[in-house]
């Protein structure tokens, strides 16, 4: 490994030195001076994002998943709007073997930190380590990153590296895998790019109270703009960074709010956020100089799980009878005013799903025969469990009972407060029917539908399904993974262990002053190209 270099310092010293010789020391060419460019955000969460990080909130380690958090910190590719590719962006190019055990990246080498230090491969390296290593990271990014070869026995403290990742020379990376993994590249792709120098002390001597680091208290990254400060529980600020590998930023400076939105637009301090609360969307597009649109597609979908080790819930009959009973587009137009779209299928609306499948209309004459046909008992009670706390899930699981009590099937709803995942994938209490959401941008979602899988709530098993998974997740190649998908999801439409309801409808809400490059398609689930770079706002 060669001395690191820092350049953009001179350069900086050179460009002070000009700009004295061109006006005169200690004069300024404020007749030309622009005025400075804001652009008020509002924050993701309060234990995430930037507002959190000053008091050790959660940030997404091991995946940059919120536009706050994609500002400063930049990562390895991008994908495209319909987030059915993957571009270059740190990495210029990457390569795989021909049996994809082994991916190999290529990093830029005009990409330099927030405090002028040049990127090399061993931040990549500390920035997987810091995702596999602390615990942080979501359950389905783990999963994702432990095909590397030795990760499962670093993550659990077995080692103190990942054997699997190999620094060929600084600007490139390989890495080699236990078993063929399109998931595992879209993990990467999302990783955000960590300074080796600021944490890899801390990362060696206690990795698991990473985030006691100093380091959150002024994080440094790569990103188009650079962390300014912060005040817990009121307001972060970025500064765009002047060195930016993609160039300077048009907006100077982002200001993340922790407000209600609702106010923050009242007062003119919001001029971008994604929603799908109708009643927030609909005040603030009312709002003088907000506007917005609604996205094409939509991460989340709302369903009914079937718990198949239930024997109750066995037969298909059933299954299907239930699925008859709904009136989605009732559901759809009334109980949520439009705001929400009939879905039949289990991949939410984005480029993987299957539209074609044929939906499921509302016939309870068809419901009641075929429980005639399975010898349905209407004594039988179902337990149908759910855990959102709102008000409005207590009256749409009223609504559902309701349909189904109409066609003679008992349910009981039960809200389940605490130790859902027990409840759901360890089936610690009993129940025949859950409610509960899936969001995913990718085929992630399909997964949860593989025999023994530890995230389905289904316990769903078919061999023809499980091959297609393994198929598609050694496939590379984009047209090939979107035809298993579909199939994929015609079989388990079939099957119906999921009775898809409802997906939510989301809306892109701005100023009126901003202007972006790239139309929103899908909500900020994964960095895709965004050119932050290039957005203007109005002073």
């Amino acid at each position: 490994m060669v001395p690191r270099i820092v350049t953009k310092t001179l350069v900086a010293l050179l460009a002070v030195a000009l700009s004295a010789t061109a006006f005169g020391e200690g004069q300024t060419d404020s007749a030309t001076e622009a005025p400075e460019t804001v652009l008020n955000l509002v924050s993701h969460g309060q234990e995430r994002g930037l507002t959190g990080w000053a008091r050790g909130g959660n940030f997404g380690m091991a995946v940059t998943n919120s536009l706050e958090e994609s500002l400063p910190f930049d990562t390895l590719l991008l994908f495209d709007p319909t987030y059915s590719e993957l571009r270059p962006h740190i990495a210029e190019r990457w390569e795989a073997s021909d049996d994809n055990l082994e991916y190999t990246f290529h990093l830029r080498q005009d990409v330099f930190f927030h405090d002028g230090e040049q990127m090399h491969a061993d931040d990549l390296v500390t920035s997987v380590h810091l995702g596999l290593g602390t615990g942080k990271a979501a359950g389905r990014t783990v999963a994702q990153l432990a095909k590397l070869e030795g990760a499962v026995d670093y993550r659990e403290g077995a080692a103190d590296s990942i054997t699997g990742i190999e620094i060929v020379d600084d600007f490139t990376v390989r890495f080699t895998l236990t078993e063929p993994s399109y998931t595992f590249l879209t993990a990467i792709a999302a990783q955000p790019i960590m300074p080796e120098h600021l944490l890899s002390e801390d990362l060696r001597d206690n990795r698991t109270l990473i985030f006691q680091s100093e380091y959150w208290q002024h994080p440094i990254a790569t990103g188009p703009f650079k962390f300014s400060r912060s005040v817990p529980g009121d307001f972060a600020e970025l500064v765009a960074y002047d060195d930016y590998f993609l160039g300077r930023p048009q907006i100077d400076k982002v200001i993340i709010w922790e407000r209600d939105p609702i106010i923050a637009a009242e007062d003119g301090k919001l001029d971008f956020m994604w929603g799908r609360d109708p009643a927030q969307i609909d005040q603030l597009l009312q709002t003088p100089g907000m506007s917005g649109y609604p996205l094409e597609n939509g991460a989340y979908k709302r369903e009914l799980w079937s718990n198949m080790e239930d024997g109750t819930m066995g037969d298909l009959r059933l299954r299907q009878a239930i699925a008859y009973a709904i009136n989605r587009a009732e559901i759809a137009a009334q109980f949520f005013n439009g705001y929400a779209n009939v879905w039949h299928t289990v991949v939410p609306p984005t480029f993987w799903s299957n539209r074609d499948l044929p939906q499921v209309p509302y016939d309870p004459d068809r419901s009641r025969q075929l429980l005639s046909d399975a010898g349905w008992d209407p004594d039988t009670e179902l337990t149908l469990i759910y855990y959102y706390t709102d008000p409005q899930t207590s009256d749409f699981m009223a609504l559902i009972q309701s349909y189904l009590a109409e066609v003679g099937i008992r349910v009981s709803p039960r809200l389940v407060e605490r130790d859902v995942g027990t409840v759901l994938h360890d089936k610690t209490m009993s129940w025949q029917l859950a409610y509960g959401a899936r969001n995913s941008i990718d085929t992630g979602v399909l997964h949860q539908y593989a025999t023994g899988a530890g995230n389905s709530p289904t316990d769903y098993s078919n061999p023809t399904i499980d091959r297609m998974l393994a198929e598609m997740e050694a496939s590379l190649d984009t047209a090939e993974r979107k035809r298993l998908a579909d199939e994929i999801q015609a079989i388990i439409m079939d099957d119906m262990p999921t009775i898809p309801l409802y997906a939510t409808k989301e809306y892109i809400l701005h100023s009126e002053r901003l202007k972006m490059p790239v139309k929103w398609l899908n909500r900020y689930s994964h960095p895709f190209d965004l050119r932050f770079h290039e957005w203007t706002i109005e002073p």
